[in-house]
């Protein structure tokens, strides 16, 4: 009954071989229902597509045991792939992890350097300002000082030509007043008084002294000697005496007037030889704060190139920190799964490998032993 034809049809649509009378190994079917078993248990413990396509497979009773086996074969080898993908991209995720995080951290260090390097070269140049400012400042109280000095030795030298202008003709005036009394009570003392040189008045005294008589009592009037004198009051007689005190009083006024005119001569050339040696030192000074007023202004004007440049530099630096914490991001977004599950993954892969090989030996015919080993 099980050998004839028709039996033979139905079995070969239910059966994936024929079996025969005498069974003398395990049917496909049954090594296939050991097979789901081992894929079975597999997917209990760690879900997978391939152990789901490859159950589908072994439900199906058209496919063959090779084509499963071949199956098999592509799985264990794509899970080979699959892990050795894995341990590339594990490594590379932790040199790029690792080398990002360096980077940013020196970035940071630069960008901390370049910026006390910043605020020292501020720091310099607001001080150069200040010190231009201050020497611009003294430059121009130094000229207020010298234009006042000057307008002061103006005034002062004008004091002394109208105070010598008055001495001289002081002591010419004096002179003339002690040559009209000498003319009077030494007429030869005046006459040895009179300068050689002479001037305008001294001339007019000599011309009196050489003139008439009557011409000179027109021109000043002389006490004259009376005829007879009053009887209570005795004789008349000339008193030279003091006429000789009052011409030691003009003596002195004029040497005194004489010493004030050497002493205002000798003031008047040590007030400009002052004013002198003022107008050279302050030229000096002037010259020397411009000079250092060019030169902070050369040392600032490198340390604004400076400061510029580091700005940009600085920018540079935030702006790549900025992209570098942004590529760290990104890498962590991709690597932080992976290196959080990558021993649950390999360990998984293991065992879908070990089921696999299970189920690759079940469907050899070998024993659940072998397959184990």
């Amino acid at each position: 009954m099980l050998n004839d034809d028709d039996a033979t049809n139905l079995f070969k649509k239910t059966l994936a071989s024929t079996p025969s009378l005498i069974q003398l190994q395990v049917s496909s079917r049954q090594l296939k229902r050991e097979a789901l078993d081992v894929l079975r248990e597999a997917r209990s413990r760690h879900p997978s597509t391939h152990l789901d396509l490859l159950s589908l497979a072994l439900r199906a009773k058209k496919t063959s045991f090779e084509k499963i086996l071949k199956m098999i074969d592509e799985m264990v080898e794509l899970l080979a792939r699959e892990q050795t993908d894995d341990d590339s991209k594990k490594d590379y995720c932790r040199q790029e992890i690792s080398e990002s995080k360096d980077k940013v951290k020196g970035l940071r260090v630069d960008v901390d350097d370049s910026t006390k390097v910043l605020e020292d070269l501020k720091e310099k140049s607001l001080t150069l300002v200040e010190d231009i400012n201050a020497l611009t400042d003294s430059i121009h109280q130094l000229d207020k000082q010298v234009s006042e000095a000057t307008v002061t030795r103006k005034e002062e030298h004008q004091e002394f030509v109208s105070t010598l202008t008055s001495n001289n003709a002081a002591q010419q005036l004096l002179a003339a007043a002690k040559m009209r009394l000498n003319k009077f009570y030494n007429p030869s003392l005046a006459l040895a008084q009179v300068p050689a040189s002479g001037s305008t008045l001294a001339a007019f005294l000599m011309d009196s002294l050489n003139a008439p008589s009557s011409f000179l009592q027109m021109r000043v009037k002389v006490r004259e000697e009376p005829s007879a004198a009053p009887e209570i009051y005795g004789k008349y007689k000339k008193q030279n005496a003091g006429n000789n005190i009052v011409l030691q009083f003009l003596g002195t006024i004029i040497a005194d007037l004489d010493k004030d005119t050497t002493e205002m001569n000798a003031d008047e050339r040590d007030a400009q030889q002052t004013y002198q040696d003022l107008l050279k030192k302050s030229a000096q000074k002037r010259t020397l704060s411009a000079k250092s007023i060019t030169e902070k202004e050369g040392a600032k004007a490198d340390l604004e190139e400076r400061l510029h440049k580091l700005k940009v530099e600085q920018k540079g630096f935030q702006k790549e920190v900025v992209d570098t914490m942004e590529y760290l991001k990104n890498v962590h977004n991709e690597c932080d799964w992976l290196l959080a599950n990558f021993d649950v993954r390999k360990q998984a892969r293991a065992d879908e490998r070990e089921s696999l090989m299970k189920a690759q030996a079940v469907l050899s015919g070998a024993d659940d032993d072998a397959a184990q080993q």
